[in-house]
């Protein structure tokens, strides 16, 4: 019964927000998916939301950075989640958001790993979106 609550209440949210809120709360549910998905070592005890640092957006393209919180703003251990920033670009394809690349890492990357970096990196991507770190090594 909550978690049909919980679905009622966020619908009704997502349906009453204003575009660029609905295109946000759409890129924040993307990214929570994405990196409960892909960096959690153990399941948190809590519920938790990725608190943004940075949302950029611009047309369908999308950068965020951000960290996992427990809801009442507190940090996760890192017995949960790999201790890193997260850093993603998003491209919104088809109605819905999808990673495209990923940044996050915990340390300045190597020379080889740059490298390898500048070659995946997808062109269509406006560089503008990035952190500035970002912007000035691609």
């Amino acid at each position: 019964m909550r978690y049909i609550f919980s679905l009622f209440l966020l619908s009704s949210l997502l349906f009453s927000m204003s575009p660029k809120q609905n295109n946000d709360s759409e890129i924040l549910l993307h990214v929570k998916s994405y990196v409960t998905e892909k960096y959690t070592l153990k399941t948190p005890k809590y519920e938790f939301y990725i608190k943004p640092s940075a949302l950029h957006v611009e047309d369908n393209f999308a950068m965020f950075s951000g960290t996992p919180l427990y809801e009442d703003g507190s940090s996760i251990s890192t017995e949960y989640f790999e201790d890193i920033v997260f850093v993603l670009c998003l491209e919104k394809v088809e109605n819905r958001w999808k990673v495209v690349y990923d940044l996050s890492r915990n340390d300045v990357p190597s020379d080889e790993e740059m490298t390898e970096i500048k070659k995946e990196f997808p062109t269509n991507f406006p560089k503008k979106l990035l952190p500035r770190f970002w912007q000035d090594k691609l």
